[in-house]
């Protein structure tokens, strides 16, 4: 399976294993039920994929390198996993812990076992305390 292919794979078995309900009640407590419906689903994926088509182009120059995505969740997963998989970059993924991060890496960590291939996963805790952080060459800032 090519790298685009497996970014597709993981994509598509990350938006099914999500519990679009419980996250909706989370971004939304009145009417969460229903906060994520499946138009605002296809939504989320095609601006996603828009940001990693545009991550492609501006990252594919620089050297391998590691990204940082502060204050990550539902809506950074689509460039992150384009870096990860397509692009062979170090991704790390951090936000507050918290039932958003547990789902997302719930979800993460099921469709990782299903591909066979290692995911990102959200990082909770101080960026000095983030094994193997290390230099990172693109910053990702998002509700911080």
């Amino acid at each position: 399976m090519s790298p685009e292919e497996r970014f597709a794979r993981a994509l598509v078995e990350l938006e099914y294993e999500l519990d679009w309900t419980g996250l909706g009640e989370l971004y939304c407590h009145e009417g969460g039920a229903s906060f994520f419906a499946a138009e605002d689903v296809a939504s989320l994926r095609e601006a996603g994929l828009l940001f990693a088509s545009d991550l492609g182009e501006a990252l594919a120059p620089l050297p391998s390198g590691a990204s940082l995505y502060v204050g990550a969740a539902l809506f950074e997963l689509a460039p992150a996993l384009f870096e990860s998989l397509v692009l062979g970059r170090r991704v790390h993924l951090v936000n507050l812990p918290g039932p958003e991060s547990v789902e997302i890496n719930r979800a993460l960590a099921a469709v990782e076992r299903s591909l066979a291939t290692a995911l990102p996963r959200v990082e909770c805790g101080d960026l000095g305390d983030i094994p193997g952080l290390g230099r990172v060459n693109h910053l990702w800032m998002t509700s911080v």
